[in-house]
């Protein structure tokens, strides 16, 4: 019976992601804790987050409905997420006083 070593068990999107980029794409356990952490934040109301990818999550991207007061504060936690460079874009939501904020946030590879 043979063994397969690590590169051969590497999945093909890893591994051209480690051959152009120089760091695999694949978004870790711990930065998952650390949205659902974030979206369970007193002022913060999760309005939905898509995954891509199986068996390894490779892209996220999701939308957060946010009370003004702590809107900066989320944006920062967004911002230093676990290894993950998320894009994160605001939208108020209320035409003269915001009601809420709309933060949208997504990795590189999320649309």
């Amino acid at each position: 019976m043979q063994t397969m070593d690590a590169a051969a068990v590497t999945r093909g999107s890893a591994q051209m992601s480690d051959d152009m980029l120089i760091k695999p794409s694949e978004v870790s356990k711990a930065a998952l804790k650390q949205l659902v952490k974030i979206a369970r934040s007193k002022g913060v109301t999760l309005e939905g987050w898509w995954t891509h990818g199986k068996p390894a999550i490779e892209a996220i991207h999701g939308v957060l409905h946010v009370k003004p007061e702590v809107a900066g504060e989320i944006f920062r936690q967004l911002l230093t997420v676990d290894r993950v460079p998320l894009k994160v874009e605001g939208f108020p939501i209320g035409i003269i006083n915001p009601e809420l904020i709309e933060l949208r946030f997504s990795t590189p590879g999320g649309q």
